[in-house]
């Protein structure tokens, strides 16, 4: 399926689930929209940016887009977003090439065995310092990890040493050991480096295995956020996505009847 982005109003929530139908690049926003019918986020902070932005400036007071590139200047893809964008007075857009401290960083974390010999020690407070821009010291509500460069990992761990309230990550479903079992993080898989993640007990860990997969880490002080996504994930995910998502995120309730999962006003 091919959707033709020409401006701002080609881009709904409509068009991009379809999408998603076909493409893993948008499988996340059913999630995302759950968390906004359930929680009312300021700031959004998100690293990578895209299509989806557009849904996000939909929901929330401000969105942070943080563009982290390699080369040596702004990104055809970023200035393609900020020619989207850029009118949109709730965007704060910012494209930055990475020091080359974070740039090997990228590469290591870029295949299955790295070698973090090859890191440099310094590597982590440049991108402290990079996280420091972005924020600069506003207050985020909501942190979204889904850059193009191979660093996620890290990024989801130093938003969740600030504390921001919801952090969640894209394409995690390959950070698992024993993938569907969810119980045990890879410690020797490189790509993305998820495996940096450290266990933070003031957070929740909900990982939806749809798509390519998306966790969220929902700070306890949140316990009825978190459990609105428990029971978005145990309702429908659990029945191998033959449920219409749309009705979940709405708040349409499905029970389990013949061994398949269906709408309540259609049980007997």
């Amino acid at each position: 399926m091919q959707i033709n982005i020409k401006s701002l109003q080609d881009i709904t929530y409509e068009n991009l689930i379809k999408l998603s139908e076909y493409t893993s690049y948008t499988d996340h926003l059913n999630h995302f929209r759950t968390l906004f019918h359930a929680h009312k986020v300021g700031t959004f902070l998100e690293w990578g940016c895209g299509f989806s932005s557009k849904i996000f400036l939909d929901d929330c007071d401000r969105v942070i887009s943080v563009e982290l590139m390699t080369g040596g200047g702004e990104s055809e893809w970023m200035n393609f977003c900020k020619r989207l964008f850029g009118g949109h007075g709730k965007w704060t857009p910012i494209a930055e090439v990475v020091c080359s401290e974070i740039q090997t960083a990228c590469v290591q974390f870029s295949t299955p065995h790295p070698n973090l010999a090859k890191v440099h020690p310094q590597y982590i407070r440049k991108l402290n310092e990079s996280f420091d821009r972005a924020v600069s010291g506003e207050k985020v509500d909501v942190c979204f990890v889904d850059s193009l460069v191979y660093i996620r990992g890290d990024l989801v761990e130093l938003a969740l040493q600030r504390g921001i309230p919801v952090v969640a990550a894209h394409d995690t479903a390959c950070c698992y050991q024993n993938y569907p079992d969810t119980s045990v993080i890879r410690r020797d898989h490189g790509h993305y480096g998820w495996f940096r993640i450290q266990d933070h007990p003031e957070y929740e860990r909900l990982f939806i295995d749809y798509g390519q997969g998306t966790t969220f880490w929902v700070h306890r002080s949140l316990p009825e956020l978190a459990q609105t996504f428990r029971k978005y994930i145990d309702t429908g995910l659990a029945a191998k996505h033959h449920l219409n998502l749309r009705d979940l995120v709405e708040g349409r309730d499905y029970h389990l009847k013949d061994g398949k999962y269906r709408l309540a006003d259609h049980v007997a």
